[in-house]
């Protein structure tokens, strides 16, 4: 139980801490002078070749940029970790604490919950790194990767929901998370995906983080809370036949 409570009260300290560097973030402007991405775009609008008009915008607006930035995205990460956790622990305890007569409909809702945080995530990220001018202006609309972005997320969604499936074929719903070993070459590869699942889900969870990107954090820190309960799936029990 100390346990419980200890990475409780590790998930509030992160989102304290990050909530406590976004209003650090809130308190510096943004740019040392205002003007400087409008008159950075007007001066190198003329440029032909778009990727040196790219790469100079980029150079010249850092020169500009106060630490308003790698605070706010370091905060809204940190924060999104917090959160994330958080959800992981009710999503695990709910699970294995209830008795639920369908259990598969409890974990896919929240498999599909975690995909729709990366919609609202990419909706609320591409306008606020918009609106700081993280993107030149000649660059493409944010509308095409939040609209592509939703499409991937439900593609991604019903496929890896399948893969789930298949993944827990001859399996139970565990009761207790606890390391499951695996029987047999199948057993090996089943192991094997899924830690290779996870560790693609850490990374995601560790590059949003660090890019202020909450939705993805969330979404993914959720994911691998998940996994945990298909690592934790015993083999189905197999009933003696019955003798006459």
């Amino acid at each position: 139980m100390r346990w419980i409570i200890a990475l409780l009260a590790f998930s509030l300290l992160l989102l304290a801490f990050g909530l406590g560097l976004i209003v650090r973030a809130n308190k510096l402007p943004v740019y040392t002078d205002p003007a400087a991405p409008d008159r950075l775009a007007s001066q190198l609008v003329g440029l032909p070749d778009p990727e040196t008009r790219t790469r100079t915008w980029y150079e010249q607006l850092q020169k500009y940029e106060t630490p308003h930035k790698k605070l706010f995205d370091l905060g809204y990460g940190i924060a999104g970790l917090g959160i994330g956790l958080l959800f992981s622990f009710r999503a695990l305890f709910g699970f294995l604490r209830s008795a639920h007569p369908k259990p598969y409909l409890y974990f896919y809702r929240i498999w599909v919950f975690a995909w729709i945080l990366t919609i609202f995530g990419d909706s609320w990220y591409y306008p606020i790194h918009q609106h700081r001018y993280d993107y030149p202006p000649w660059s493409d609309s944010i509308a095409i990767p939040i609209f592509s972005g939703r499409i991937l997320a439900v593609m991604g969604c019903l496929i890896t929901a399948l893969l789930l499936a298949g993944l827990m074929v001859g399996r139970e719903w565990p009761t207790v998370l606890r390391y499951v070993r695996p029987n047999g070459l199948l057993g090996w590869l089943r192991m094997g995906i899924l830690m290779i699942w996870q560790f693609l889900l850490g990374y995601i969870v560790f590059d949003g983080v660090y890019g202020g990107d909450p939705g993805s954090v969330v979404a993914c820190t959720l994911g691998l809370a998940l996994l945990l309960l298909l690592m934790a799936a015993p083999l189905k029990q197999k009933i003696p036949p019955e003798i006459p």
